[in-house]
Order: C-alpha cells, then structure tokens, then sequence
C-alpha cells in the first residue's frame, strides 16, 4: 500500500483530522497531503478559515515573545504561517488608514485671472505653437531681463 493510500485510509478514519494533522501524522509535508487527495479523488480538510479570538491573540503574542519560529506557531494554532505573521503585524502595528480626507483647498481668483490670461494668449508664430513654446512674456528667460 502506497503513502497516498494510507493517507487515504487515514483521512477516511479519522474525518476531524485536517491536512495538518495528517502531515504529522505520517511525517510529510502538507503539501503532498493535498497533492494526494486531489490525485485520488479524496477530500482532505485543509486549514479553518476561522477568526482569531483574543485568547489566540494573546497566546499568539505570548509566543512570539518567547522568540518561537513562526512555522512552530502556525503548527500551534494549525493556520498557515502568513496567516500567523499577518495577525501578529496587525495587533503590533495597526494599519493607518490612508484614506483621510483633506481640508477642500481654495485657491485665489487671481490665479485664475493670470491661467485665462496666459490660455488667452496667441502664440508668437507657427512652429511656437506646435512645439508647445512659452507664449510670448511668459518665458523664464524674459523674466531676466
């Protein structure tokens, strides 16, 4: 009988267990737990989707305190890894909020009255206005002199 099989076996025996727990179980990775199932035709349950709960989250601060490696965590409460790390960046740095809404800006008429002024303003000759050249007292270089 074939690993894939046993795995089979075992999953059909014992429902509860998820991927996880068959992986230790027979001393493989996750992974070929859930290559198997899908190769075989088997269901296999993978992680709960479920939300962390304050006694988690303590725990979870707990042992990332006492310098535990996240793969041992996320063994601990059987989540995924990211899932550990994700929960322990949010609880230790919030995420800021980016969408603020500013003040409404105001902006003077009279810079209105000079942005109609310049718009109004025809261009010196042909080629000035196809190659987009400063209309004629609006140059940097005239303000030199």
């Amino acid at each position: 009988m074939s690993l894939a099989d046993e795995i089979k076996q075992m999953s059909a025996d014992n429902p509860e267990w998820d991927a996880g727990k068959l992986a230790e179980h027979f001393k493989c990775r996750r992974e070929y737990v859930r290559t198997a199932a899908k190769r075989l035709g088997f269901k296999v349950k993978v992680f709960r989707c479920s939300s962390w709960t304050a006694e988690e989250d303590a725990k979870l601060l707990l042992l990332r305190e006492q310098k535990m490696r996240w793969g041992d965590i996320a063994h601990e409460f059987d989540r995924p890894r990211s899932s550990c790390a994700g929960r322990y960046a949010d609880l230790t740095d919030p995420p800021v909020c980016t969408n603020l809404v500013a003040d409404r800006t105001i902006v003077p008429a009279e810079r209105f009255i000079d942005r109609d002024r310049r718009i109004n303003c025809a261009p010196r000759d042909l080629t000035a206005s196809m190659f987009g050249d400063p209309k004629p007292g609006f140059s940097a270089l005239e303000r030199r002199a």
